[in-house]
Parts: C-alpha cells; sequence; structure tokens
C-alpha cells in the first residue's frame, strides 16, 4: 500500500514538474494599447488564438488580430550629425565645422559598415591673414560574414586624411581577418578582430624626406569595438585600432575614438554626441593629433 501511495505521489509530482517547466511567461501588446502578462497554454495555443492563464483573470483566449504586430528591426540604419562653431572678439574671429556620417546594414550573417567624416577649422587674429587650425577627413567601410556565432571573417579598408601634415597628408589601410564576437546581448556588443594589414601613406611638404612617405608596408592589426547602451536615451561606442607596421623596423599606428550620444526622446531619432578621436602613427609628421567635438545628429 505504502509502495502504491509512493508511486502515485511521485507521478502526481512528475506531472506537476512537468508543467511548470513547461510553462511560459509571456507578454502580449494588444492594438488598443493594454498590455497582457499571463502564462502561455501552448497546447491549447495556435497560430489564430493565444491561450492564457492570467494570475488574477484566469483562463484568456486572445485573437491573434488583437495583438500588435511585433516591430521589425531594419535592415539598414543611419545616422547623420553636424557641429558648428564660430566667434568674433575685437575683430580675433574663430570658426570650426564637423559632420559625420554612418550606414550599416545587418541581417542573419552579414554586417556592413559605412562610415565618413570631415573636420575644419580657422582662425583669423584682427589684422593678420586666416590661419587653417584644422584640416582633416577621414572615410572607412567594412564588412563582416559570420561563420559561426563565436568566428565571422571581415575585410575592412579605410582612408584618413590631415591635410596641416607635414608628411603622411594621406593614408589608406586595408586589412582582413577573423572577428571573434565576444558580447552579443541587446544592451552590449563586443568584438575583437585581427589579421594582416597593409599601410600606405603619400602628401606633405615633407614627404619626400621621409622614408615611409609613398611606400606601401604590410603588418598587423587588432581591432576592439564596443557599443554598450545601458538605457535608450544613452548610447556608447569605443573602438580601437592598433597595427604593427613591418618596415626598415616596426612601426605601431593607433587609433581610438569614442562617441556617447544622448536621446533626448528615446521614441525620437534626434540626439546629441560628444566624440572623441587619438591618432597616433609613428610614421607621420606630426606622429599624434587629439581632437573632441560635440554634434547634433539625427538618426534613421
Amino acid at each position: 500500500m505504502r509502495v502504491a501511495l509512493s508511486c502515485q505521489a511521485s507521478l502526481l509530482l512528475t506531472l506537476l514538474t512537468g508543467s511548470v517547466v513547461r510553462a511560459e511567461t509571456i507578454q502580449l501588446k494588444l492594438k488598443n494599447g493594454d498590455t497582457i502578462n499571463g502564462e502561455l497554454i501552448q497546447e491549447e495555443s495556435t497560430e489564430a488564438l493565444k491561450v492564457l492563464m492570467h494570475p488574477q483573470l484566469g483562463r484568456l483566449e486572445v485573437s491573434q488580430d488583437a495583438i500588435q504586430p511585433a516591430k521589425k528591426t531594419p535592415k539598414w540604419t543611419s545616422t547623420i550629425s553636424a557641429g558648428v562653431n564660430a566667434g568674433n572678439q575685437d575683430g580675433d574671429g574663430t570658426f570650426s565645422a564637423n559632420i559625420n556620417g554612418t550606414s550599416n546594414y545587418k541581417n542573419k550573417s552579414d554586417q556592413l559598415k559605412i562610415e565618413a567624416g570631415l573636420n575644419y577649422g580657422k582662425n583669423k587674429d584682427k589684422g593678420k591673414s586666416p590661419e587653417v587650425k584644422t584640416d582633416q577627413g577621414m572615410a572607412s567601410i567594412r564588412y563582416d560574414r559570420s561563420l559561426t556565432e563565436k568566428l565571422t571573417i571581415y575585410a575592412k579598408s579605410g582612408y584618413q586624411y590631415n591635410g596641416l601634415n607635414d608628411s603622411g597628408t594621406n593614408i589608406f589601410d586595408g586589412s582582413v581577418g577573423i572577428g571573434l564576437p565576444l558580447i552579443t546581448n541587446t544592451s552590449t556588443q563586443a568584438t575583437l578582430s585581427l589579421g594582416p594589414k597593409v599601410h600606405w601613406s603619400n602628401g606633405g611638404k615633407d614627404c619626400d624626406s621621409n622614408e615611409f612617405c609613398g611606400n606601401a608596408y604590410g603588418g598587423g592589426n587588432l581591432i576592439a569595438d564596443l557599443s554598450w547602451s545601458p538605457h535608450k536615451s544613452f548610447q556608447l561606442k569605443l573602438e580601437n585600432s592598433l597595427s604593427a607596421i613591418a618596415a626598415s623596423e616596426v612601426k605601431p599606428t593607433n587609433t581610438f575614438t569614442a562617441t556617447l550620444k544622448y536621446f533626448p526622446r528615446f521614441t525620437s531619432g534626434l540626439f546629441t554626441s560628444l566624440r572623441y578621436a587619438s591618432i597616433y602613427n609613428s610614421m607621420s609628421s606630426p606622429e599624434s593629433d587629439n581632437r573632441i567635438t560635440g554634434q547634433v545628429g539625427y538618426e534613421f
């Protein structure tokens, strides 16, 4: 008798446990704006009807026609941002302007990122000719192809222009390799990429006397990307590209950018941003350049 009761109790416990495991708590957003939370009864639900067990209202049947359709994530997203600053005091004038644009394409296995920017500034002291303080531009394109969830292959090319460099006014880089997605969730994406690289520079009044200017060199590249959005109103993006170029000796280059965006209304694409860029290139003259720019932009 005790054995029978024990078997019955075990069977009942198994059935109850199985029901708990199968229960799935979901949230349905209705077209009229209401939201319903409850446990989905899968065995009674169909494509046209969702059956829920609500903690207060009990068993509910919700027609698929009453449910708000899931919002599809667009494959293409783009941003454009710009900033302007001008002033005049006792005949001394300043002017600076910058503009950046990005466009991203993403589907299940492919990702494409295109980016470009310009930064220009000049000062005019009273009684003197205007002096250009900033004359920069950049463009880059990167393509990633997913092989597995933890491995991608990539190809990237980039161009940097600095009209004030004595040598290395124009710099071209190209690299291919593998990408390792380290973190992938709704708020954080982090990727590490590495592979061989080709580096070429040209231009500038001292180009002829610079042993690296006008020549192409091979090397290795290590890229770290981080995108973090702790809240819909904030977004932080970091990218660091470290290279070792094989010239007469190993010559390092490094480009670091940090962009902080703030969306006053996260239901709108309008944002303000603060961008910091630090460029170090031991094969150019001067070797380093650091810039901070503030912008207003729109994401669409």
